[in-house]
């Protein structure tokens, strides 16, 4: 009788795709969907911190000049997200936090 490999494999990579937790390829990933909270699975108070960090990461003086391009793209893929949470009309811990990293990041409100 002949065993096949790929029958355990595709059986795992078909439950993972169907898994609701998966794992981000990129930390830019993990903050991302952390940021868009997927309903009330990430608490408001995770998602908060994640725009703390962001506010921090994405400081201009935070990184040297070989580290620009790599900024600029990480405010390129985060900042709708991040101005999605700062326009929300209710007022939140997640809606200031937002705010405060966008500012950090030059964009004032």
């Amino acid at each position: 009788m002949e065993v096949t490999g790929n029958s355990a494999s595709s059986s795992a990579a078909e439950s993972e795709i169907g898994s609701p937790v998966t794992t981000p390829g990129r930390a830019v990933d993990t903050l991302a969907h952390l940021l868009k909270g997927h309903g009330a699975k990430v608490p408001e108070e995770v998602r908060a911190n994640a725009c703390i960090l962001l506010g921090q990461v994405g400081r201009e003086d935070g990184v040297g000049k070989e580290r620009v391009p790599e900024l600029v793209k990480l405010k390129a893929e985060l900042r709708p997200l991040l101005v999605s949470a700062a326009d929300a009309e209710k007022e939140s811990r997640l809606k200031t936090a937002a705010a405060g990293a966008l500012q950090r990041w030059g964009r004032g409100k």
